[in-house]
């Protein structure tokens, strides 16, 4: 694998002030559907104990944003807060992506302004 991108926090996707917020299965259904995403791949790092290479799979409520066979973007779902997307990646490329996911979600996406960027002004309702 090529060496992998610093993949910025571009904002995230949430469901407003609609409780219970973003619907989990819903987005799950999504993944697969859209030419766009993939699944995210397993996890390789050194095991601090044995010194050896483990693999750890990834979290079944992420994907990444595929295009010419690099990752240029990643969705998280948020363990931490309401229901809701973490966006990161290439501002140039994942929004678009990002704001396509939140119409099909039935949500909002809003972008975290990033300083040189060319793209983002603030939320997308």
């Amino acid at each position: 694998m090529a060496a992998e991108l610093e993949l910025l926090l571009l904002g995230w996707i949430d469901a407003g002030r609609s409780w219970p917020g973003l619907d989990r299965d819903a987005w799950l259904q999504l993944i697969p559907k859209l030419v766009t995403l993939a699944p995210m791949p397993p996890v390789k790092r050194r095991n601090p104990f044995s010194g050896e290479m483990m693999e750890f799979p990834s979290p079944s409520t992420s994907a990444v944003v595929v295009a010419t066979g690099r990752t240029l973007g990643q969705f998280s779902w948020s363990n931490t807060g309401p229901n809701e997307l973490l966006v990161r990646g290439d501002p140039l490329v994942v929004p678009p992506i990002a704001r396509e996911i939140a119409a099909q979600l039935k949500g909002s996406y809003h972008a975290v302004l990033i300083a040189g960027a060319a793209s983002g002004k603030g939320s997308n309702r």
